[in-house]
């Protein structure tokens, strides 16, 4: 991986050639016409590995990301959550980088919300295909406004920057009422908390 990081940085940067590869055959300039992005094309490392992901996260990327669901590190519960922004802390250090460099991400898998309990479960029946509610089970995000409201609070409160909700098929009552009734309510969390909205 930190061979493949720094190829990419090649290859999406202004140097004229890859550099020598141990692992990879690469024999290109960079991809033109180069990135928009200064400096570069910024980098998400997604895992919650505590000794190679995070350090890695540490010395190549920008933003780092993981979840509770098995598909997104399965990093669960508050305690978990704050360890490994707590290992991120450490190899940043190692590192010379201060921790407000790194955006720190979190996916949610899937996210379903509706007005009451009982269309909860009737939309999670309606949108989520059994073997994901049962694969999901432990970590579906399946509530009201105000139990998703808390759900993002407690990710702003164990260090979480940014998020990213996985929604299923058309259900557009889940994205009407994430964007009027809970983004700004995490957004005024985060405002709270001296955390960039995101």
């Amino acid at each position: 991986m930190d061979e493949a990081i720094s190829l990419l940085r090649q290859l999406w940067g202004d140097a004229p050639t890859a550099p020598p590869a141990k692992h990879f055959a690469v024999d290109a300039p960079p991809l033109p016409p180069g990135p928009v992005q200064r400096p570069r094309i910024p980098l998400l490392i997604a895992g919650g590995g505590e000794k190679v992901t995070l350090r890695q996260v540490a010395q190549h990327a920008d933003a780092a990301n993981f979840g509770e669901h098995a598909y997104t590190s399965g990093v669960q519960g508050e305690e978990a959550i704050r360890s490994r922004i707590d290992t991120l802390v450490r190899h940043c250090q190692t590192f010379g980088r201060p921790l407000g460099s790194v955006l720190r991400t979190h996916t949610t898998y899937p996210l379903v919300i509706a007005e009451s309990a009982r269309n909860v479960a009737e939309k999670s029946e309606r949108f989520l295909p059994a073997w994901v509610r049962d694969i999901t089970r432990e970590t579906i995000v399946a509530a009201t406004p105000d139990e998703v409201v808390a759900h993002y609070g407690r990710l702003v409160r164990a260090g979480f920057q940014y998020f990213i909700a996985f929604v299923y098929g058309n259900d557009l009552e889940t994205i009407r009422l994430l964007a009027e009734r809970v983004v700004p309510e995490v957004r005024r969390l985060q405002a709270g908390a001296g955390a960039p909205p995101g």
